[in-house]
Order: structure tokens, then C-alpha cells, then sequence
């Protein structure tokens, strides 16, 4: 291999690095040992998907547990072509208002994480918003338990996953 093409080579890896750096995935939200602190086992696997639309890029990570119940989702959302607080209504503000639709109350403000966070659904099925930046962030938690309970895990993996992030 010529020097040359040597040095292409490096500094193309470089480019690459530095950019997963500056976004990293979904699936650098949260270790095993993050899940396992929080929902009791650490994740089998995981399958990241991404997505793009309207200038609004999706990253998506579904992180399998052992029990597929307590599995977790989480998305890390990003625009070209809005600022973050058109970011946060755009998302957030339907959810709201399909829940609100349908007689439920929804967007219970999470005090102290990220720029602003929320929690929509009920014990059954909901997700934490959490808008960090110019990122919003949003987390599915499976498994049993009260709203309460699920808001706490949900909250404890948002946590995490900024840090990470």
C-alpha cells in the first residue's frame, strides 16, 4: 500500500470516528451495566435502526432483555431545520394532544433532567421526553408495576442515557 493511500485511509477513519463521536446512536444511550442497575438483568442484545424525514433524523435502539417484557426503547431525535424548542413542540405536542383526545391526561413535567422532560402514557405503556440540547431524547421502559414505579425506572435510564449521550 502506498503512503499516500496509507494516509487516506487514516484520516477517512478519523473523519468517521469523530463524527459517531459528535452523534452517537441510540444504542450508546445506556451500558448493560445501566439496564441491569435499573431493571434487574442487563440486556441480551441490541438492534439499532435509523431513520430520516423532514429534515428530522431517528436513531432507535431496542435493547432486549432476558424477560422481553422489560425490554427498553429508546430513540435519540435530532433536526437540521428546526431549533430545539420547534423540535420539542413538534414531537412532544402530538403526543399531548393525542392523549388529551382521548380523555387522559398527559405531560406530567419530570423536575430536574435534561432542558425539559415530561412523561406520557400510563402503567401500561408510556415514555419519558427528555429535550437535552439540541437532542430530545425518548425512553420506553417494558415490565410490570405501577405508573409510578415506571416513571421512576424511566427517569433513572434518561438519567443515565444523558450521561452517556
Amino acid at each position: 500500500m502506498k503512503p499516500s493511500t496509507a494516509l487516506l485511509i487514516l484520516l477517512l477513519s478519523a473523519a468517521a470516528f469523530s463524527a459517531a463521536a459528535e452523534n452517537p446512536t441510540a444504542c450508546d444511550a445506556l451500558t448493560r451495566a445501566d439496564v441491569k442497575a435499573v431493571q434487574g438483568s442487563a440486556f441480551a442484545e441490541t438492534k439499532h435502526t435509523q431513520s430520516q424525514f423532514d429534515g428530522i433524523a431517528i436513531s432507535q435502539c431496542f435493547y432486549r432483555l432476558p424477560s422481553f417484557v422489560d425490554s427498553i426503547s429508546v430513540d435519540v431525535i435530532r433536526s437540521s431545520s428546526m431549533n430545539a424548542e420547534e423540535l420539542w413542540q413538534k414531537i412532544t405536542g402530538k403526543r399531548i394532544a393525542k392523549m388529551n383526545a382521548k380523555g387522559r391526561e398527559a405531560g406530567d413535567t419530570i423536575p430536574n433532567l435534561g432542558d425539559a422532560a415530561i412523561w406520557a402514557g400510563n402503567k401500561n405503556a408510556g415514555a419519558m421526553y427528555v429535550l437535552q440540547g439540541t437532542a430530545l431524547l425518548r425512553i420506553s421502559v417494558g415490565g410490570g408495576g405501577t405508573e409510578e414505579e415506571k416513571i421512576e425506572k424511566t427517569r433513572a435510564l434518561a438519567a443515565r442515557a444523558l450521561a452517556n449521550l
